[in-house]
């Protein structure tokens, strides 16, 4: 059961660092666009 809820719980957090990761480089190239 423990284990589970442990793999489950890290399995989120790589999927949520993943996506912050995604917008942090859209919000990077955004930047970039706006001041050139």
């Amino acid at each position: 059961m423990f284990n589970t809820l442990a793999s489950a719980h890290q399995n989120m957090s790589t999927k949520y660092c993943k996506t912050k990761n995604i917008h942090w480089i859209l919000l990077r190239c955004v930047v970039l666009l706006a001041t050139m």
